[in-house]
């Protein structure tokens, strides 16, 4: 699986504060555990139901020098939420996209892009059972679907603290957002918005501070 600006971005973003323990949704390749362990002392569960990408993240995992604190495991969220007793501290999940989108033939693209395969009510109800009373849960969503999914969220007793609105190009509209919601409303959201790319193409100094710890030459 490729490594994307939503995954990156949403990975350079995540306050990870005093979390504990991190669980990963829809892991893939294991760029989101990998980026946040970087600045965190804790312990990360990357979680996917394709075989091949929890394979990939565990391989990343055993590669990297928080090889003691990751594992990755195959299962779907629906499961693992009925099936754990642990909670966690900070949540995390670039999720299926595209509610109406037309499917390619890429099958693991498929499973990791459209939201048949994790519904954004089921996934809010297995985040309610697997948060921490103080935790946070941290994801990336299409601009669009952001609202319904706020919507859904608010209904179970999630309330967005932090909000990222991305651009991917000047005077272009937002195409991505990243939330972090959780179970205690905030006197003020805290609202920020970034474009990655200017009208000639070329990265934002935005885009370049956000990332400038995780890219070399950057």
């Amino acid at each position: 699986m490729k490594v994307g600006t939503d995954a990156v971005l949403l990975g350079a973003w995540v306050k990870c504060g005093q979390s504990r323990n991190v669980l990963d949704i829809g892991c893939g390749s294991g760029i989101l555990s990998l980026m946040i362990a970087q600045r965190c002392n804790a312990s990360f569960l990357g979680i996917d139901i394709d075989c091949d990408s929890v394979e990939e993240a565990a391989f990343n995992f055993s590669a990297s020098r928080w090889a003691g604190s990751m594992q990755a495991r195959q299962t779907d969220l629906l499961s693992f939420s009925n099936n754990n007793q642990e909670t966690f501290d900070l949540i995390v999940s670039n999720p299926p996209f595209f509610t109406d989108a037309v499917k390619g033939t890429h099958h693991r693209r498929n499973l990791a892009r459209h939201t048949d395969s994790l519904s954004f009510d089921d996934m809010i109800r297995s985040v309610c059972k697997l948060l921490s009373a103080d935790g946070t849960f941290c994801l990336v969503l299409p601009f669009q679907e952001s609202k319904v999914f706020v919507d859904l969220a608010s209904i179970h007793g999630l309330t967005v603290s932090q909000k990222l609105t991305i651009n991917p190009v000047e005077n272009k509209a937002p195409n991505r957002v990243n939330l972090a919601l959780t179970r205690h409303a905030p006197d003020v959201v805290d609202e920020q918005q970034l474009t990655v790319r200017k009208i000639n193409g070329e990265f934002t100094s935005a885009y370049f501070q956000q990332l400038r710890d995780y890219y070399l030459g950057f």
